[in-house]
């Protein structure tokens, strides 16, 4: 299946790969003409003759050139270099783009299943193990492309033609010089196998030290406010001595093959030679013979061990194959169906609907939502309130898509939003949420995120957000706003996000307290934007500030996963019920005098 899956990888490379065997096969022809070429050479400078005992080269050529002039056998042999040279460059290069083009393709794939994938899926991966298979692993997949699939076929194109080259010179002297070859097919087939399976465990470990490394820096100031100095590098030495191990275990295992060749390679050339002195005395084997058939062999013996050096190469680039198709087929089966093209259009909002609605994050965990039934019409402002755990986040993340309920259904306009493109409740609805997600990336492009720059629809967004000042402090529109939006404090970020919920105009407006990790001054200004924003718009409102609350035609109050209140604000507050008590509780303390 990973096989399969690899070629499949490799199609789009046809043309390039093609073109590089083409390339080696004229490197290994010109090994091969140079081989032949040694032994009548040598007869031709002892005994000034050298068509009487050229093979291939007294064909191609009048006899009295190579007799008469002395520059072109050399030139030939310059020549052949030339083109020897110019084909290795070829097959390198072209083999070389080929699996950098396979390294970015996959990467590209991943990184697209690991973004269209669900959050539950993400929340069961680790971060470090990830990012090793983004990149260790499509490295090593990139070094088996350019360095042993290229040396799988040159080498071998190589060996075949040299040996048979060997067969036509002599193929006595050739059965004794390779007869013994076949005897390493099984030990290296178990080395293989050996090797890959050690492969598989160094690049596990690799996933857990990139694991810890990213949680030490991620975690950096509680590991330095509680003292976890020492912990944290008692943690990663210890993964990293295991690495280690498991990484000189390999290279044992690598080590291995390539002398196993070549001993068995050197017993079968001494019985050859043995052989062959033999003939020499008895004079029914020339010396040039033999020159051009030592030649050939002893080129024979690079390719063989150079197949030995690079099978790891291309047993830990299977491997990584292997963990990267896992990986992505993990996350597809994970991912949202029904997408859509962004050109489609969005039905109009009339209804939004959650009926019976249960979720909880795992089987064996507690239901964070217990037969949810609430109902948000067009015009209509509803506010969602309640202790902090009864689950208006875990509502908002079911809204936005994040999540999928484990029983009941979310509606729109009566239709399953299960059956709806992912793409139509995205266009449906605006959020801004308790910390405003920035990308490092131009203040425009964090505001328009994903839809084309409208300059005069930018400029009115970030007006009305209260965000144009802030922006031509920055330097414009077109000026970055850093890593999660470094440049900004927590208000100006909040703001822009609020742009970017005027640019999208969507029907649905969704507010996750938004204004909860403010203080008090920059809640006051953010909460003067956000009520622009409110403003004729149909929205859900997670809030905790009653002036919010009072604000809303609806107030729906969570407890335990599920409504335990619901009606106006004003009936609500003169009830004296829970939501009464909600209000009482976030009043502020009167001021002593």
């Amino acid at each position: 299946m990973t096989a399969r899956r690899a070629l499949a990888l490799l199609s789009p490379e046809l043309a390039s790969l093609v073109l590089a065997i083409a390339c080696m096969a004229v490197l290994t022809a010109t090994t091969a003409a140079g081989a032949e070429l040694v032994g009548p050479v040598l007869h031709g400078l002892v005994t000034g003759d050298l068509s009487a005992r050229s093979s291939w080269l007294a064909r191609l050529l009048p006899a009295h050139r190579l007799r008469d002039d002395a520059w072109f056998v050399p030139a030939l042999l310059v020549g052949l270099a030339l083109v020897k040279g110019g084909a290795y460059f070829g097959q390198f290069f072209l083999v070389g783009m080929a699996g950098q083009r396979v390294a970015s393709r996959l990467r590209s794939r991943l990184l697209s299943a690991l973004v269209e994938a669900g959050p539950a899926f993400l929340a069961s991966q680790r971060t470090g193990d990830l990012l090793t298979r983004l990149s260790s692993d499509v490295g090593a997949v990139e070094l088996g492309v350019t360095y042993a699939l290229a040396a799988y076929v040159r080498d071998t194109l190589t060996a075949l033609v040299l040996f048979g080259l060997c067969l036509v010179l002599d193929w006595r002297l050739s059965l004794l010089a390779f007869g013994l070859l076949p005897l390493t097919v099984g030990p290296l087939v178990r080395l293989a196998r050996r090797l890959l399976k050690a492969t598989r465990r160094v690049q596990a470990r690799q996933s857990d030290l990139g694991q810890s490394l990213a949680e030490g820096l991620q975690g950096l100031r509680l590991v330095q406010v509680d003292g976890l100095e020492g912990r944290e590098t008692d943690r990663f030495r210890r993964l990293s001595r295991e690495q280690l191990r498991d990484e000189l275990r390999v290279a044992r295992l690598r080590a291995l093959g390539s002398p196993l060749m070549e001993v068995v390679a050197v017993l079968g050339l001494c019985l050859m030679l043995w052989v062959a002195a033999t003939e020499v005395a008895r004079g029914s084997l020339s010396p040039d013979h033999l020159v051009s058939f030592l030649a050939a062999a002893l080129l024979l013996a690079q390719p063989l061990k150079s197949l030995g050096k690079v099978g790891p190469l291309g047993t830990s680039a299977l491997a990584a194959l292997e963990r990267l198709f896992e990986t992505e087929d993990a996350a597809r089966r994970h991912a949202p169906k029904l997408f859509e093209s962004p050109e489609a259009v969005a039905p109009g909002f009339e209804e939004l609907a959650f009926e019976g609605v249960w979720f909880r994050y795992s089987e064996e965990g507690d239901w964070l939502l217990r037969g949810l039934d609430l109902r948000l019409r067009r015009g209509e402002r509803l506010g969602l309130a309640g202790p902090s755990g009864c689950g208006k986040t875990t509502l908002v993340s079911l809204l936005l898509g994040l999540r999928a309920p484990s029983r009941g259904r979310i509606c729109l306009n009566g239709r399953d939003l299960a059956e709806l493109p992912l793409g139509i409740r995205r266009r449906l609805l605006a959020w801004v949420g308790q910390e405003a997600l920035l990308l490092d990336a131009t203040v425009a492009e964090n505001v328009a995120l994903g839809v084309a720059v409208e300059p005069a629809r930018l400029e009115a967004a970030l007006r009305r957000a209260g965000a144009w000042e802030l922006v031509g402090r920055l330097g414009g529109p077109g000026s970055r706003v850093g890593e999660r939006g470094a440049r900004l404090s927590g208000g100006e970020r909040q703001r822009l996000s609020i742009a970017r919920a005027f640019y999208r105009d969507a029907p649905l407006l969704l507010l996750d307290e938004p204004t909860s990790q403010l203080d008090a001054e920059t809640e006051r200004r953010v909460g003067e934007a956000l009520e622009g924003l409110l403003a004729d718009r149909t929205a859900l409102v997670v809030a905790h500030r009653p002036a919010t609350l009072l604000g809303c035609h609806r107030v729906a109050l969570l407890d335990g996963g599920r409504i335990v209140e619901e009606g106006s604000p004003r009936e609500l507050a003169a009830s004296g019920g829970a939501f009464a008590r909600l209000l009482r509780t976030a009043a502020p303390a009167p001021r002593a005098s």
